[in-house]
């Protein structure tokens, strides 16, 4: 009974995610990116939803901050992910999946104003997931710089 609840327990993540692909590059980045994934959906249902629905790949890419393409595609930073905080990871998930949800439906409004929305969200969710105060701290910081 141990060995299936360990065995179910390593697959929950890649079943969580099905329908979203997770970029595999090695280095355990696909595991730190389901786990996060496990999290929201266990956290949020409302942010799960809204990810599921827009985001059918998650990749990694070298730039300073994590992004998306605009239609369904969310890039975390390289160094995000290589920092390995799943709260973090979760966090940039959330927040890009809101930049794919206002894409979609082709919601037009200030960049500014977009993206303060999107870190409301992701805040809302850190506050939901009792994350570290370090994230809670930038996310409010970022509501803050986008509002000037």
């Amino acid at each position: 009974m141990k060995l299936l609840f360990y065995f179910l327990s390593l697959l929950f993540p890649i079943i969580i995610s099905a329908q979203i692909k997770v970029a595999d590059v090695g280095d355990g980045w696909a595991n730190s990116v389901n786990n996060s994934l496990t999290m929201i959906k266990a956290i949020d249902s409302n942010c799960w939803a809204t990810l599921n629905q827009y985001c059918t790949e998650i990749g990694y890419w070298n730039g300073t901050y994590s992004t998306s393409d605009g239609k369904s595609i969310i890039y975390i930073s390289t160094r995000e992910v290589r920092n390995g905080d799943l709260e973090n990871i979760a966090a940039v998930l959330v927040h890009e999946a809101l930049h794919l949800l206002i894409a979609n439906r082709g919601i037009q409004m200030d960049a500014n104003k977009e993206e303060k929305l999107c870190y409301q969200y992701e805040l809302l969710f850190l506050i939901k997931l009792g994350a570290k105060p370090m994230l809670i701290n930038h996310a409010q910081k970022m509501i803050e710089y986008y509002s000037e």
